[in-house]
């Protein structure tokens, strides 16, 4: 028998096998835990063990994002925004993504994958460019011979301090 759990942390696991012949031998059985430490650029991680290279991804302030290496999930951005990824491959094309759907509707990202392709036995840093932005919700209405017609298509700006906002409604 085999069991084996993957953590975020670590991976934990049991075996236990035996023959089944006359002689009786005796059984082999086997409890592991293995895991890895890193650093990137002199912030310490835990993670599972590391086979080839590594990336610590970040969303820098945003927390509880899901993020993938190779189609894969290897877990949620932490309190900092970042989290690390185990399984990446030296050499060849890494696809790392987040979920854009699980930020705050007040952050914004021009992309949401990039492609890496790390030297062997190294670590990445993957660093997404979100920002977080001030949206303004409002309702636009002209009053003209007392009718209300809604203001729409219109160009508009917004003055504050000696600065201009321009816009389109």
């Amino acid at each position: 028998g085999y069991v084996q759990a993957n953590a975020a942390r670590a991976t934990v696991g049991a075996e236990y096998a035996r023959t089944s012949s006359d002689e009786r031998a005796p059984g082999f059985a086997r409890v592991f835990v293995a895991g890895s430490v890193g650093a990137v650029e002199g912030t310490w991680f835990a993670a599972r063990p590391v086979q080839d290279s590594f990336a610590r991804i970040r969303l820098p302030g945003v927390a509880g994002v899901p993020v993938n290496a190779n189609g894969w999930y290897v877990g949620d951005t932490d309190g900092n925004g970042s989290v690390v990824a185990t399984n990446i491959a030296s050499y060849y094309d890494n696809f790392i993504s987040f979920g854009g759907g699980a930020l705050p509707l007040d952050y914004r990202f021009d992309v949401s994958e990039t492609v890496i392709s790390p030297p062997a036995r190294s670590g990445t840093r993957v660093e997404f460019a979100v920002r977080r932005q001030h949206a303004l919700t409002a309702v636009l209405v002209l009053h003209r011979d007392g009718a209300v017609a809604p203001l729409e298509f219109r160009e508009i700006e917004l003055a504050r301090d000696g600065r201009t906002l321009a816009g389109f409604t």
